[in-house]
């Protein structure tokens, strides 16, 4: 019998023995050995005639056809058909429900090979036994498969099975695991009965047959040194490393150098080694000449297989004696790296992270050389976040959290794999361990098992490996974590697919789900909310097939394809849920998803072309509103309209848009790999992920619902998607706005698994707006100094601190060669009051995001408006650019309509259905209003909804409809866009379908600005951008033009000038209004740019063809590294000025294209060789870009984007509505293309009239050359008719080269002085009250003044605090008061009180934050110091105490850490106080101290008396009864003992006199009190017959007393202190003055008392006016003291907060907040700090020189040596 064979028998008598019933189900699945399920079944049926068992073995159909396919497996196979072990009629659940004959009798039911059983979820409650499981439970315990009375047999047995142990531990780190080889290798040694050393001997002379790896023989180490470690495995070790090649991944000449070397050494005439110079014999290798060339072909990987085939025949021993091989460690990621999203976009990273892991210096892994066939996902125990969840439920909820997971995860590596992915040519195979991970049926086993565990967090924790394999080789390895949130969407996307109760589960059922209080969602504010707000819901289900049918039983043969239909549709339905329920989503996608979909589509066409009635209406609201969640049965019932509903991911609708994202994710994630590792991109692989995750948002589940309003039945369109849940409809409530999910999901507090991965997301949106930027910047040569930005509305925060991310990022770039430029950024981001939050993700960013550089300074305004007219009193004056984002919407006033409509059959054909484009309307109605096609007719089954929609309100099933959305311009917004420019330069507006025509309505014709326009920006290229500056501009580029032809022209007189510069001026309009505007930048180059489109321009319109021109530099992201496969880097590239499109009738009417990329020079013709090879390199580059992306015989991923982004530019740039309509086609890749290059060459000095062309090649690309004469060019600017003469000007001034970088030198200068200078000095209005004094915007606005030393700044400014400057900066005509003095005067320096200030650190603008300790303004002088251990507080303490030393002021340190011994504090402190430091150590020296003394109270007028011994000993009673928690009756005996003590003994009296009362006290509460305080009295610490002399301490010679407490224990560091202090204080009260200050730093102040009758309040309260500075340093607070003493202990005036623990962490923000609404700001602030760091809150100078109140400040505190 095998031994893996009797392993499973002794687990499933196990099980037996262990039954809580007389029935035992056991399942065994996944060995594909027929022998040991033989055997297993051999043996369980002699067990169980012995014991009196019934037994029912049967093995499933499938396997036992598959092992009758093999020879070896054959006989077995049969021996268990004898036997009536397998089940021929293939039904394995019908044998669980098989009830024990008798009541007694105990029943086995063993069932075997049920992998092969497609039906499985009758089989979740058995045991379960498979290889994966015998591994999990086994270990590394090997011997467990040894059968015991083997084992037994051995003579050394322990010893040996330790080693065996570790010899299968240290093989399995490097070759995969097979526990069914290694049960075979036992059962050889048993049948050859041999013994310990010789199985031991086995083991190594078996590697290569049994592991592949090579054979050891003489250096096989003894198996005793092994198990008693004195020996290692090294040489195991050894040999799977070389074998496995790690080392030689990719041999390098000198590693093959150093191979040849060793062998040259090792077989040197004069050296005798191990095994030279006689080579063992071998019977692979047979000479040292050959072994050295085996090893080197080897790792070299030349005839790999066959040089490893001899070398695993060839004993190690002697290779690794001339090697001497070092062991490196598995190439593994050195940390586990987090992992965030849903199962395919994790398992997705994960593997090509790990597939595509670069080389670096730690790592010999080099995936292009090494190469792999194998993927294995290998996971670990699952963490399963249950908060709050009780002992007795976990295990119920630990099942539970992790079937929703399943539940979607279902079938996910599976479907990875079906993707086909090679390597080098070959396949790849993709698994996952154990393979059951992701399988719902088996929750309940894996948490059974122990494989699930659970923590009292919120988040779930999957830990696993990926791990990479050349066949049996284990290449490479890298370990994630993978964090699900309980928050994430697709948790509950399945969460209703199925009825909660069994026993409502029907065969047939199509679901219609009420939510009575669904108005509820629609005040959700985000994703999160959303998700948990639905996951707490119990929907009301109603099947919808009773319905129909009752509706249709009076004629059911008229209605037989309706019902038939719909039933089918209710039966796939329950088929899938059930899928989901026990196999996944992913594994539905090629099974019921597509049968369901199917069902939908023919269910929604089957009414076509029948008669009205009344039960087809009804049928039709039934499948208008199937599977849809709403508030009531009325859309059922009643009619068809829902004014709020929920579209679910379980609908068909959703459903297959679902699918086809994912689908897309998989392709698109292979289409990046392959270009990796084709050397194709660079791309990084996180932003190719987040780029296919945008292309691919579903926006809408359906393109509409029908609802009913005022005016009657409206169509509305979706107003909010939570991953895929689509939401329908408004909140009911009056003047509602609707919050703006993306926005407000921001609000979270960002915890250590919080992945901020998105900030540095550089998006669409956010290069766009860079590109705003860089226009800005390059139109008026400005510097990358000063930015000033504002947003209006922005959608998503994201993309505004990407943008400004992204842009520092690119200023670092331009000046790395010339030192770091200063930057500095203001963004003003307003949103409407309803649409608050937002604040703690910025918070998040600034703090923690932006790099801390010297020179970059940050600063951030979030404000809310309420009315319009507070969007433009929001806006700072001289801002450089204004957003007004998603310009055109306004919430709720959307109007849908539907449209006869012509759908092409590609469409749904069509393998590319992501992006989902949003078509805008090419003819509009309104000026101010745009229409977009919402409809998304490559999803047939929303197509097929919104098809039903239209026949239930028109009955007219003949016209094909889709949806147009339209959106109107609110008027109101359209006067503040018009009011802006008193306030910017630039106003940009960003919508899906905004353009030039409706800036104009906007502007009015009159007054219309200059109007840059680009189209397909955006994620998925939904975005319309324009940018607008003032129609004053129009004069200054007139003028800018005159003044350039003249330089030119320099014969030109007046009236020509006047005429070219009006010809100029009245053709700007046509064109893009970005060049227009760059035309104003100094340098003559963007002027020409703009005389180059201008003459292009009119030499298109000449040609009489329906042409567009389109700009590209308004479209450089076709240019993004990302979309090309062209390797040079951007700034490399020079992009191609034009594209000319031009549209060719054909014959069949198809759409057919003729694209000319074009590029223009404008020089003198001397340099024209030069200029015309730069441009054609430019023209070949831009043809192979665009080519590839707008090649309609594309198969990427994206080229449906790429088919959109041409629409819309050509929709955007043609006028011809002819033309446009064809342009639908475009979009589903049906039209032609055809490529040409031209290059137009415009020679000012070329002395001849007209145009000269001719064809010239680059790179075997032929390109057209236009030569542009002088003639030519004067008639397009003089706008003369061909006919007409011009006169030729011989002598031609400066011509600007049009490349940025001249390659030829002109003769003349480049520039006049004329042409350079500025054409208008008057900046934009200060006020609004100075708006009709603005005359022209050209120049930007002039910075404010630039702070005195640029520092790092990234500050979330409140918007109340926004004109404020730095609140710690002194203004710069205020010197600062009495900066420390220089070292050589500090020490003897005694520095007026007035002006003591002592240096914090520095905030984050690098200016000093000081505690302003001698101003007399300030309350107190205490300071509270807070912060867990080792975060720096004790060096403040010390570098404050020393600012405070050199400026004459001593102080006194109660010390309970240690920390202020010699030899303990900081070099440079202990140095510099030399001979000014006292150790008063309390265990040595006693303190001079009487506590029992009666203390001289003083009467102001009166005169002195000395206290009662009834007020000193209720004190010393306070103290004691504070550290030991004594009682009332406590408290009562040991105040009686201390009165009757003073009162005897008066000034005598002392703690053993008080030891002496207490034993002979009457009072039985005495006698605790003793034994409470015997080590106290013992201690003996105070010197009662001495006085401390605290008017020493107070003088002014900065020395530092230490009162040093070590070796007591806390209590007694307690007592002392206490005593300490109230001597300290009735001394003061005698001399102490408000202006000789008493500092004393109390270390661990916890410790201390703060009840109104304790020293320290005392001092807090009343100690000012005695001079004392009290300095509370403590690591927490709200654990130690109740909320009273912490209100006595916050009266510090000046407070310190270092990093606290997390428990202290929510308290702490919340003493620092202003308000509650900044709690979670400062949580973020103090989470993010480090070591050194601190919040500093109290009263400062201001920038107006005032002292008073400022807002908290995060500072860096100045080390001591820099203080110096």
């Amino acid at each position: 019998m095998k031994s893996l064979a009797i392993w499973f028998t002794n687990k499933i008598q196990e099980q037996i023995l262990q039954r809580a019933t007389n029935k035992v189900l056991v399942c065994l699945n996944s060995i594909d050995d027929a022998e040991i399920y033989c055997d297993i079944c051999v043996a369980l049926q002699s067990y169980a005639d012995k014991h009196g068992i019934r037994m029912t073995a049967k093995l499933s159909k499938k396997k036992f056809e598959d092992f009758l396919k093999k020879p070896d497996a054959a006989p077995y196979a049969r021996t268990m058909q004898n036997n009536n072990w397998v089940d021929f009629d293939d039904k394995m659940t019908y044998y669980r429900n098989l009830l024990p004959e008798q009541s007694d009798e105990t029943h086995l039911v063993l069932l075997m090979g049920t992998e092969a059983v497609k039906d499985r979820g009758g089989l979740a409650d058995f045991y379960t036994l498979n290889p994966q499981k015998a591994d999990r439970q086994i270990k590394d315990n090997y011997h467990q498969l040894i059968p015991r009375a083997f084992r037994d047999s051995l003579l050394n047995g322990q010893n040996f099975l330790t080693a065996f142990n570790y010899f299968y531990k240290t093989l399995f780190h490097y070759v995969e695991k097979d526990l069914l080889r290694l049960s075979a290798q036992i059962d050889y040694w048993i049948k050859q009965d041999m013994e310990e050393q010789e199985i031991w001997g086995n083991m190594f002379l078996s590697l290569p047959d049994i592991w592949h790896i090579p054979q050891i023989v003489d250096s096989v180490p003894p198996y005793y040194a092994v198990s008693k470690n004195i020996k290692k495995l090294d040489i195991l070790e050894k040999a799977c490393i070389f074998i496995q090649r790690r080392k030689y991944a990719k041999l390098s000449s000198s590693e093959r150098k150093k191979i040849i070397k060793l062998f040259e050494v090792y077989t040197a005439p004069d050296k005798i080694h191990k095994y030279y110079p006689n080579f063992p014999p071998q019977k692979g290798i047979r000479s040292y000449d050959e072994l050295q060339r085996v090893v080197l072909d080897f790792a070299s990987n030349v005839e790999l297989q066959e040089n490893r085939d001899k070398l695993l025949d060839t004993d190690y021993s002697i290779v690794d004696d001339i090697l001497k091989t070092k062991i490196p460690k598995i190439t593994v990621k050195a940390t586990a790296q987090k992992i965030y999203g849903d199962p395919l976009t994790v398992l997705l990273t994960a593997y090509l992270s790990t597939a595509t892991y670069p080389n670096s210096k730690d790592t010999d892994y080099d995936y292009k050389s090494t190469g792999y066939n194998r993927v294995v996902f290998k996971f670990d125990k699952v963490e399963v976040g249950l908060k709050g969840v009780s002992e007795v439920d976990k295990d119920t909820q630990r099942a539970e959290q992790l079937r929703s997971i399943c539940q979607f995860a279902g079938g996910v590596v599976e479907f990875i794999q079906a993707e086909n992915w090679q390597f080098l040519n070959n396949h790849i195979e993709i698994t996952c361990k154990p393979s059951e991970i992701f399988d719902p049926a088996q929750a309940d086993a894996l948490v059974a098992e122990g494989y699930i565990t659970s923590k009292a967090t919120d988040n779930t924790k999957v830990p696993f490996q990926v791990a990479l394999y050349q066949g049996n080789d284990l290449v490479f390895l890298s370990d994630y974590e993978w964090n699900i949130r309980p928050d994430e969407d697709w948790l509950i996307a399945f969460s209703g697919v199925k009825p909660a109760n069994s026993e409502d589960v029907l065969c047939e059922d199509v679901p219609f789900f009420i939510w009575h209080d669904i108005n509820n969602i629609f005040r959700v504010k985000s994703k999160e909310e959303f998700v948990q707000a639905f996951s707490q819901v119990k929907l009301i289900r109603e099947n919808l097939i009773p319905i129909v049918q009752q509706s249709m039983d009076c004629n059911s043969q008229e209605y037989a394809d309706e019902l038939h239909a719909f039933h089918n549709l209710g039966k796939i339905f329950t088929d899938f849920g059930n899928e989901i329920e026990e196999k996944g989503f992913y594994n539905t996608i090629s099974n019921t998803v597509p049968k369901l979909i199917h069902a939908y589509l023919e269910t929604g066409k089957s009414y076509t072309g029948k008669r009205i009635t009344n039960p087809r209406m009804q049928f039709l609201r039934c499948f208008g509103n199937a599977f849809l969640i709403a508030e009531n049965m009325e859309p059922i019932t009643a009619d068809i309209m829902v004014n709020q509903c929920i579209v679910p991911p379980y609908h068909p609708a959703m459903l297959e848009k679902m699918v086809d994202r994912m689908i897309f994710l998989r392709a698109g994630a292979k289409e990046w790999y392959e270009k990796v590792i084709n050397g194709e991109t660079d791309e990084k692989l996180s932003e190719a992920i987040a780029c296919l995750m945008d292309l691919s948002y579903v926006h809408a589940g359906l393109d509409a619902v029908l609802s009913d309003s005022d005016t009657g039945e409206r169509l509305i369109g979706v107003n909010q998607t939570y991953g895929y849940f689509s939401l329908y409809g408004e909140y009911h409530v009056n003047e509602h706005f609707t919050r703006m999910g993306t926005m407000l999901e921001k609000e979270a507090i960002y915890d250590d698994d919080f992945s901020d991965t998105a900030f540095n997301h550089i998006s669409a949106e956010a290069k766009m707006i860079i590109r705003v930027m860089d226009n800005y910047r390059i139109t008026y040569g400005k510097e990358d100094d000063r930015f000033t930005l504002t947003f209006v509305n922005p959608p998503d925060l994201q993309v505004i601190v990407s943008a400004i991310t992204g842009y520092v990022k690119e200023v670092k770039q331009r000046s790395k060669n010339t030192g770091q430029a200063p930057v500095f950024i203001e963004a003003t981001i307003l949103q409407s009051d309803k649409n608050k939050g937002g604040r703690n993700y910025l918070s998040y960013w600034l703090n923690n995001m932006m790099d801390v550089d010297a020179g970059i300074h940050i600063e951030t305004y979030l404000q809310y408006w309420h009315n319009y007219t507070d969007i433009n009193k929001n806006i700072q004056s001289n801002t450089d650019v204004i957003f007004f984002m998603d310009a055109l919407h306004e919430f709720g006033k959307s109007q849908l309509e539907f449209t006869k409509a012509n759908f092409s059959t590609a469409a749904q054909n069509s393998a590319c259905r992501y992006p989902m484009v949003f078509l805008p309307r090419v003819v509009y109605g309104s000026t101010v209003s745009r229409s977009v096609d919402i409809t998304q007719p490559q999803f047939e089954a929303s197509t097929t909804h919104t098809q039903v929609l239209s026949y239930y309100k028109t009955q007219d099933a003949q016209n094909i409809n889709k949806i147009y959305c339209t959106e109107n311009i609110n008027v109101n917004m359209q006067r503040e866009i018009q009011k802006a420019h008193e306030k910017a330069v630039w106003v940009v507006c960003v919508d899906q379908a905004i353009d030039k025509a409706c800036i104009r309505a906007i502007y009015g014709e009159e007054d219309c600005p200059v109007i840059g326009f680009s189209t397909g920006e955006g994620s998925f290229g939904q975005l319309n951008l324009t940018i607008t500056t003032r129609s004053t501009v129009g004069i200054d580029i007139k003028e800018r033009c005159r003044r350039r032809l003249r330089a030119i022209f320099s014969t030109w007189d007046d009236t020509e000038l006047e005429k070219a510069s009006d010809t100029c001026l009245k053709r700007a309009p046509r064109l893009d209004g970005v060049s227009v505007l760059q035309a104003l930048n100094p340098s003559a180059y963007e002027i020409n740019n703009f005389l180059a489109y201008l003459m292009l321009d009119y030499i298109c319109e000449r040609q009489q063809k329906k042409t567009v021109l389109i700009r590209l530099d308004s479209y450089r992201h076709w240019f993004d590294e990302k979309y090309s496969t062209i390797t040079a880097k951007s700034e490399e590239k020079k992009i191609p000025d034009f594209l000319v499109i031009q549209f060719e009738d054909t014959a069949d009417g198809h759409l057919h294209l003729i694209a000319t990329v074009v590029e223009c020079k404008i020089a003198k013709e001397c340099h024209a060789k030069a200029h015309l090879d730069k441009a054609k390199e430019q023209v070949v580059m831009g043809l192979k870009t665009l080519q590839e992306h707008f090649n309609p015989a594309s198969k990427a991923v994206e080229c449906r984007y790429w088919f959109a982004q041409l629409y819309r530019a050509i929709t955007f740039g043609n006028s011809d509505q002819t033309e446009l309509e064809k342009l639908g086609d475009l979009i589903d890749g049906q039209f032609t293309i055809v490529w040409h290059g031209a290059v137009y060459g415009f020679w000012f000095d070329r002395m001849k009239d007209g145009e000269e062309t001719y064809v010239d090649y680059q790179n075997n690309t032929e390109i057209k050359i236009h030569d542009v004469s002088q003639g030519g060019i004067q008639r397009i600017l003089l706008d003369k008719a061909e006919q007409e003469s011009v006169q030729l000007v011989q002598q031609i001034g400066a011509v600007e080269e049009l490349d940025e970088e001249k390659p030829v030198d002109d003769e003349e200068s480049l520039t006049s002085e004329d042409d350079a200078s500025p054409i208008h000095e008057i900046e934009l209005q200060a006020t609004e009250g100075d708006a009709d004094k603005a005359t022209s915007v050209t120049t930007i606005p002039q910075p404010t003044a630039q702070p005195e030393k640029p520092g790092v700044t990234c500050e979330l400014v409140p918007e109340k605090e926004k004109s404020q400057q730095s609140e710690t900066q002194i203004p710069s005509n205020q010197s600062p008061v009495n900066e420390t003095q220089g070292l050589e005067n500090s020490l003897n320096s005694t520095v007026p009180l007035g002006d003591i200030r002592v240096l914090i650190g520095q905030d984050r603008r690098t200016n000093k934050v000081y505690w302003e300790f001698g101003n007399k303004q300030l309350s107190n002088r205490h300071i509270l110091i807070t912060g867990s251990s080792g975060q720096g507080k004790t060096y403040c303490i010390q570098a404050m105490l020393l600012e405070l030393s050199r400026q004459g002021i001593s102080s006194v340190i109660f010390d309970y850490t240690d920390g202020f011994l010699p030899g303990r504090l900081e070099p440079e402190f202990e140095n510099e106080l030399q001979g000014k430091i006292i150790q008063q150590v309390a265990l040595i020296n006693k303190i001079p101290v009487n506590p029992f003394l009666q203390q001289e109270m003083n009467i102001p007028g009166i005169g002195s008396y000395k206290e009662g011994s009834q007020t000193t000993a209720g004190r010393l009673a306070d103290i004691l009864c504070h550290v030991y928690r004594f009682g009332s009756q406590q408290r009562a005996a040991l105040y009686s003992a201390c009165r009757d003590g003073i009162e005897k003994y008066h000034e005598n009296m002392d703690f053993s006199k008080l030891r002496k009362l207490l034993e002979t006290s009457e009072a039985k509460e005495a006698k605790t009190v003793l034994s409470a305080m015997q080590q106290f009295l013992d201690s003996d610490l105070f010197d009662t017959a001495s006085a401390f002399d605290w008017q020493d301490v107070t003088k002014r010679d900065g020395k530092v007393t230490v009162i040093q407490l070590t070796g007591l224990d806390r209590t007694l560091q307690t007592i002392l202190t206490e005593i300490t202090l109230w001597d300290a204080w009735y001394s003061l009260v005698k001399f102490g003055k408000k202006d000789t200050p008493f500092v004393v730093v109390l270390d661990e102040a916890q410790n201390l008392s703060f009840q109104d009758s304790s020293p320290a309040v005392k001092i807090l309260r009343e100690g000012r006016k005695y001079g004392w500075s009290a300095w509370f340093a403590t690591q927490f607070l709200k654990g130690a003291l109740d909320s009273g003493e912490i209100s006595n202990l916050q009266q510090a005036a000046e407070r310190i907060y270092f990093k606290p623990s997390g428990e202290e962490m929510s308290y702490v923000a919340s003493q620092i907040a202003d308000d509650k609404s900044e709690v979670s700001d400062w949580y973020n602030t103090l989470k993010a700090m480090v070591k050194g760091q601190c919040i500093v809150q109290g009263d400062r100078i201001k920038p107006n020189g005032q002292f008073g109140a400022v807002r908290p400040s995060l500072v860096n505190v100045t080390s001591i040596g820099a203080r110096q």
